[in-house]
């Protein structure tokens, strides 16, 4: 997913279109495709963390 926002970055550069990445969570996929979480607590902020962030993104894509 990384090599392809940055090929289309690469290719739309010269454009006004801005390609942004957003990482998923953390994962481990085991050999029959099950995935399951690499960490087992969040940290203490995490959570409120992740919601400001996506609401921050919502706010930008509106805009």
């Amino acid at each position: 997913m990384h090599s392809y926002a940055l090929s289309q970055r690469f290719m739309l550069r010269e454009t006004s279109v801005r390609v942004r990445e957003i990482l998923p969570p953390w994962v481990n996929t085991g050999p029959v495709g099950a995935a399951v979480a690499s960490r087992h607590n969040a940290g203490p902020d995490e959570q409120a963390f992740v919601t400001a962030l996506n609401e921050q993104m919502l706010g930008a894509f509106r805009a």
